[in-house]
């Protein structure tokens, strides 16, 4: 990986009503190595894991996809949507990893790493478009909450149906299309080859631009590396922390999503501006 260290990242417009533009690591502020902790997240990490998820994205971004006259307090959505992340633990292709201080065992961040290489045993017509069928090895996004039904997770969990609805009562449309979309254009971008795939990654923010966010990168974007051969990496980003993906080798995809989002490509080791 490249040294990140005092590096200036090409400047780019943010939207009103998202954090400023993301600042690369000085050196005086970086974690030493054996501070930051890669682990797999376990049950009772997912309510904090739902609250960095909910901290990590603008007020405006989760007015646009949830109900704000359905929507429980905070508190009350972490819980849920902690409760639809438990299956996620226990599906073949998620990596659900976090960031841990040794020297305090607090969780600084998190990432959700999709292995899209082999068999994943997902039906492959969920997709929401009758022209797109998904690869056999395809991992879909792992916020959607069209998944339930497709991947069994309602009677792998025994949640009833009102557990079920209580879980998405306050999504508006907008949250499956948004995710969905992802994934669509994700299959459209990378057709059938495998890749690894990375959404959502959340650094809290008393421990941002310190190597935390690079050392989470690191577990899929090393993993893609070691493959043989190499694989491509598929991300979509905020437009506040799209420059360290571009200073990671990812490029904007044709697929490129919303003024909000873009979804980037970083090509398998070795191939750096080839696709």
């Amino acid at each position: 990986m490249e040294n990140m260290s005092d590096l200036r990242y090409l400047e780019v417009d943010v939207p009103e009503g998202f954090e400023p533009m993301t600042q690369p690591t000085k050196s005086q502020n970086r974690l030493r190595n054996d501070r930051i902790q890669i682990l797999p997240v376990e049950q009772r990490d997912l309510v904090e894991v739902a609250k960095l998820i909910y901290d990590a994205f603008p007020p405006v971004f989760w007015d646009e996809i949830e109900d704000v006259s359905k929507r429980p307090p905070l508190a009350g959505r972490c819980k849920l949507l902690a409760k639809h992340l438990s299956p996620v633990l226990q599906t073949a292709g998620y990596h659900v990893i976090k960031a841990v201080d040794a020297d305090t065992q607090n969780i600084m961040g998190t990432a959700v790493w999709m292995e899209n290489g082999q068999h994943s045993g997902f039906p492959t017509s969920f997709g929401g478009l009758p022209e797109v069928t998904f690869p056999t090895h395809f991992v879909p996004t792992t916020l959607r909450d069209d998944l339930i039904g497709p991947l069994a997770w309602d009677r792998k969990m025994k949640w009833s149906q009102g557990e079920v609805k209580e879980m998405y009562a306050h999504h508006t449309p907008a949250w499956t299309e948004e995710l969905r979309g992802y994934d669509i254009g994700r299959v459209k971008e990378m057709g059938d080859r495998p890749h690894w795939y990375l959404a959502p990654l959340c650094v809290k923010k008393e421990y941002r631009a310190m190597g935390v966010g690079k050392a989470l990168m690191s577990y899929g974007l090393d993993k893609a590396d070691m493959a043989d051969p190499p694989l491509h990496c598929v991300l979509e980003t905020l437009p506040n922390v799209r420059p360290v993906y571009y200073h990671l080798g990812f490029v904007p995809t044709a697929e490129h999503g919303t003024y909000k989002d873009t979804q980037l490509v970083r090509p398998p080791k070795g191939h750096l501006g080839k696709s």
